[in-house]
């Protein structure tokens, strides 16, 4: 990445997940701050879900680097960009994909000595009003995307792609992917016309010309070049257990699976004995917990036993916590429905476990607290 920017050129950082893009990019800006005398700003476009990441990730790396966060609302950016940006008080300026939009107007006044975009493949489109804005409304000495997946489904993708990175040499889709096509068009027309859908060697043959388009702008390691000989990463460890359903469940998931009708609490609250639509749903709910069937039921009766003994997944889950915890082990537990967290929650402080809870409505600004909590020592 260094060499990219002695050379003034513009790159893709595609490391496999795992190896440390972010901290990578951190590294490469101090380099400049230090070696290279180059304060800034900096511009990083992240993902709402990786803000948070980010944060800590400088604060842990880079605690001398001054950052901002662009967000909040029109008079708090308006705030930032004058006390800091305006007045070039900070080196890196943290922003997502919407307050990207939202602030070209201010943002765009910036010489931003690099733009760096996490998720690079949300720019695969060049019609797009992200791509759009950024290829005219922001300026910058140097670009870097970051992304896993470099090669995209399509020409018109790829094409996208380069284009931001170098737009005086890549200026047209159709021309790149003339370009690509040049192999076939020596083919006859009738075949041509029956091969509309290229075959596995011409596909090989377009994949090796990307590389050799991509090879000067992709700095790309797997997983297996960075570990030395002998080394390996941890084996991953995955137990499936099956678990059996208890009467409760089995009576009714019985009933389902024949179509019969069932007893259950409706949306509106009210106890219902009917055919239910959606089976396979309701299957799914009733090998988690029959009280996903019973909401009016689950909250008269006091919790109890009961709670976990009427679902074998439940019952497995409260023995596998009880001993892992007295092992001085920590448990992340994943769930798809919100409905069986809040079960999962009921059953914890039941039994005076400590918990933190993590989900679609927990706030970003809140999210990176409870992650730090959860990781700290104590």
């Amino acid at each position: 990445m260094v060499s990219l920017y002695n050379n003034r050129l513009n790159g893709i950082l595609a490391d496999e997940m795992g190896l440390g893009k972010t901290v990578q990019t951190i590294a490469l800006i101090c380099h400049l701050v230090e070696k290279k005398q180059n304060p800034g700003p900096y511009l990083i476009i992240v993902p709402l879900s990786t803000m948070n990441n980010w944060e800590s990730e400088f604060d842990r790396w880079a605690p001398k680097l001054q950052y901002i966060v662009y967000a909040g609302d029109k008079k708090h950016r308006r705030t930032l960009y004058e006390n800091y940006l305006q007045k070039n008080t900070v080196n890196v300026c943290l922003a997502t994909f919407e307050y990207v939009l939202r602030g070209k107007g201010s943002l765009g006044q910036i010489q931003w000595q690099y733009i760096i975009i996490d998720e690079g493949h949300r720019i695969k489109n060049h019609e797009s009003k992200l791509s759009t804005i950024l290829a005219q409304k922001y300026t910058s000495r140097n670009r870097l995307l970051l992304t896993g997946t470099p090669l995209q489904n399509s020409l018109g993708e790829l094409w996208a792609l380069l284009n931001f990175l170098l737009p005086k040499v890549f200026k047209s889709c159709d021309t790149f992917e003339t370009w690509f096509s040049a192999p076939f068009e020596n083919m006859p027309e009738g075949e041509q016309q029956s091969n509309q859908i290229l075959s596995e060697e011409e596909s090989l043959l377009i994949i090796r010309r990307l590389h050799q388009v991509l090879q000067p702008f992709v700095l790309r390691r797997l997983k297996s070049d960075v570990l030395k000989m002998g080394e390996q990463l941890p084996t991953k460890q995955e137990d499936i257990i099956l678990c059996d359903m208890s009467a409760w469940q089995q009576h009714t998931y019985a009933r389902i699976l024949k179509q019969e009708r069932v007893l259950f609490t409706n949306e509106q609250g009210k106890t219902c004995y009917d055919k239910l639509s959606n089976p396979a749903m309701q299957m799914r709910k009733i090998v988690n917990h029959p009280y996903l069937f019973h909401v009016e039921y689950s909250y008269n009766v006091d919790d109890g036993p009961e709670l976990w003994r009427c679902s074998g997944k439940f019952n497995m889950l409260d023995a596998c916590i009880l001993k892992l915890l007295k092992t001085d082990h920590r448990v992340l537990v994943f769930n798809q429905m919100v409905k069986v967290v809040d079960l999962q929650e009921r059953l914890l402080r039941y039994r005076d476990i400590p918990f933190l809870r993590l989900d679609g409505n927990t706030k970003p600004e809140e999210r990176s607290a409870l992650v730090k909590e959860f990781n700290s020592p104590e």
